[in-house]
């Protein structure tokens, strides 16, 4: 008996496949993977379905218009989460009503306040037809994201038609569903946060220009999060200098994350320090430089007419005084021997006494036997420029000269005392701590080969 019912249920499976024929051209490879079950009984009700939805001579519900000029009004309705209407919309039900499935909530099974148990909520004709409709269906692991302002919305679209081209992501209009890789047996924006995800996937993938172009959004659910530019660039900048990537050997890259959070936070030498450690070295330096010019500019431009004015001034200070104060480490390293021992221990040292010029050029003195170095702005021109900027501010001459090897700035003891003096009354009592932690944190990470993070084990 038990044999003539399995032949029974392959021959009706093989006559419904059969039937389907006609139509199994039209399953994409997301559809295919959707319905891929090796579970007998869970086919058997996928091929049921389909063969009902093919022997339908009209449709179960008819869906009103879309779309209309005058929004239709809420009635009052009942207390609870169990009352006769939409639960997407909260539009009061009719007879054509739908439960809800994944094709119209991500997570359609939900536990209702007032309910025994988990359940699928009922939802309106309207709302089952703009989930179908719409390519864009937000998961777990997919961010959505909106793009430019309503004052200029077709240059937004066109954008986003280009930026999905041979990619996973999805556009709609001006928004972007952003589908994370798995990483780790896990979405990669579950694994970093999808702030952060948003944060790397655009700076990684998108051209920089754009960037600065169009403000960018984070949707969830009714927010709108925006996404600041600088820390767009920052991301951006960040990625290409160091060559960092999101999954680095089947792991995710946590100093990555920890980064871009970083760059949320208006912390950019923070960020910059946390990759310099992770990987002890920079990939494209001349990136980098460009980029943190650029991200001073950004700086001042977005937040020169809100709160915190000072960032702009502050990035620009840690930028000049660590330019200052690499002449020095520099010429230390290069009298012990670059990527030795001794020069890390030296590089180190002079890291542990920088919040008094005095303490640094006493531990410089072990090593050298002149009163001043040199800065030279091939090795940075950011710095170098920033550099030549608070001399000129704290009333030092700026010794600028050139030589085969290029322009340089001759950066003496009293140079050094002069910007001191000059920068701690701007950021005077506790400001100066935080303000000297920064420098550290930029000055390492102009030497990153002494500060890699040594792994563990």
């Amino acid at each position: 008996m038990a044999m003539e019912t399995g032949l029974v249920s392959i021959l009706y499976e093989a006559g419904a496949i059969q039937r389907l024929k006609p139509y199994l051209g039209r399953f994409g490879p997301l559809a295919k993977g959707q319905l891929n079950t090796a579970v007998g009984n869970k086919f058997t009700k996928i091929l049921e379905e389909l063969l009902r939805l093919l022997s339908l001579s009209s449709p179960d519900v008819e869906v009103p218009p879309l779309v209309s000029e005058t929004p239709f009004a809420l009635d009052l309705r009942d207390p609870g989460d169990k009352a006769d209407v939409c639960y997407g919309c909260g539009r009061p039900l009719g007879k054509d009503k739908l439960k809800a499935s994944k094709l119209v909530f991500a997570s359609p099974s939900q536990r209702l306040q007032s309910g025994n148990g988990q359940e699928e909520p009922w939802v309106c004709p309207s709302c089952a037809a703009l989930a179908l409709l719409s390519p864009i269906k937000p998961g777990e692991g997919s961010v959505l994201v909106q793009v430019g302002s309503y004052g200029a919305p077709e240059a937004a679209k066109h954008f986003a038609r280009l930026l999905v081209t041979g990619t996973l992501h999805v556009a709609a209009g001006r928004y972007l569903l952003l589908n994370s890789p798995q990483v780790g047996g896990k979405p990669l924006a579950q694994a970093l946060g999808r702030v952060v995800y948003a944060l790397q996937a655009l700076g990684q993938e998108v051209n920089p220009k754009v960037l600065e172009r169009f403000p960018f959004y984070l949707v969830e659910g009714a927010q709108e999060i925006p996404l600041p530019p600088r820390a767009l660039w920052l991301s951006h900048v960040l990625q290409r200098a160091f060559a960092s990537r999101p999954d680095e050997g089947g792991e995710v890259n946590r100093p990555l994350g920890e980064a871009l959070r970083y760059a949320l936070g208006d912390l950019p030498w923070h960020a910059l320090y946390t990759l310099a450690r992770r990987y002890g070295r920079v990939a494209d330096r001349f990136s980098l430089e460009d980029g943190l010019m650029r991200y001073a500019s950004l700086l001042e431009k977005e937040v020169g007419m809100k709160e915190n004015t000072d960032l702009s001034q502050r990035f620009r200070d840690v930028a000049g005084l660590t330019g200052l104060l690499s002449a020095w480490v520099g010429y230390v390293e290069g009298q012990v021997g670059r990527n030795t021992q001794e020069a890390k221990r030296a590089v180190v040292k002079l890291l542990d006494n920088l919040e008094r010029p005095g303490d640094f050029l006493y531990v410089a003195a072990y090593h050298l036997d002149s009163t001043q170095a040199r800065l030279y702005e091939a090795g940075g021109a950011f710095f170098y420029q920033e550099a030549k900027r608070l001399l000129q501010e704290a009333g030092a001459r700026a010794q600028e000269a050139e030589e085969g090897s290029g322009r340089f700035l001759n950066v003496s003891q009293d140079d050094l005392h002069r910007v001191y003096a000059h920068l701690a009354a701007r950021y005077p009592g506790k400001a100066w701590e935080g303000f000297i932690y920064e420098v550290r944190l930029s000055l390492a990470s102009r030497f990153p080969q002494y500060i890699r993070m040594e792994k563990e084990g």
